[in-house]
């Protein structure tokens, strides 16, 4: 289930995949079932407590009793019921640590494109260019990288 939730939460980030919102629900499913096919063979998918815990209710009420929360002794039923959510928040977590806050901080929006220029000159400080952000007009919105000169400024959309 950790996994499950780093995978959702990289398919929403608006800064990481930049899939339509329309979309959501299909990769999500795919994801799903990615997860699934990859751990179900060996301990049964366990992202739902639901599965687990409702069979083990149905057949304690079908008469097999309280044997059927202890197998052999063994008193551990309540670890598909509790590990599912402990998994999301850690991948919540380990999402929020290992990626999320590593994503370089912009004065701009991400989802508003912008323009950086630079107009020939080096800084005084450290010897790069100096750069300027500008909003990009709606009409020159490509959705590709262009490259365009006017006069000496060099700008890359």
């Amino acid at each position: 289930s950790m996994l499950f939730m780093m995978i959702i939460l990289a398919i929403t980030d608006p800064r990481n995949m930049n899939i339509k919102k329309g979309l959501y629900p299909l990769v999500i499913g795919l994801a799903l079932t990615a997860v699934i096919f990859a751990f179900s063979y060996n301990c049964g998918a366990p992202l739902n407590p639901a599965r687990d815990l409702s069979p083990r209710i149905f057949t304690a009420l079908a008469g097999w009793g309280k044997k059927v929360f202890s197998f052999r002794g063994y008193k551990f039923f309540w670890v598909p019921v509790v590990g599912p959510h402990i998994g999301f928040v850690l991948g919540a977590w380990a999402y929020r640590l290992c990626i999320e806050l590593h994503w370089p901080v912009d004065s701009n929006d991400f989802g508003n494109p912008t323009q950086v220029m630079t107009n020939g000159e080096l800084n005084k400080e450290n010897d790069l260019p100096t750069f300027e952000r500008k909003r990009i007009p709606k009409r020159q919105q490509k959705g590709r990288r262009m490259i365009q000169r006017q006069g000496k400024k060099l700008f890359v959309i």
